[in-house]
């Protein structure tokens, strides 16, 4: 299997406008790069050695997240 490479990126603004609000973001995977894990490999009877899946296991590609939160 190819290698691969991610960026992953977060930021935090606290006692945004007022104290205690929080602001937080993120994503993963940020210039949305091709992951597969590699899928299980087995071997028969006859010492044949195969995959369980053959095209292996994609991952998802860029995730956002966005959260707020207010602390009294």
């Amino acid at each position: 299997m190819k290698g691969f490479h991610t960026v992953d990126l977060t930021g935090n603004i606290f006692n945004l406008f007022i104290k205690g609000l929080t602001l937080r973001g993120g994503v993963k995977n940020l210039f949305d790069a091709d992951i597969v894990y590699p899928a299980p490999v087995f071997k028969d009877g006859n010492s044949i050695i195969g995959y369980y899946y053959r095209d292996d296991f994609p991952r998802p590609g860029r995730e956002l997240r966005t959260e707020i939160s207010y602390e009294f």
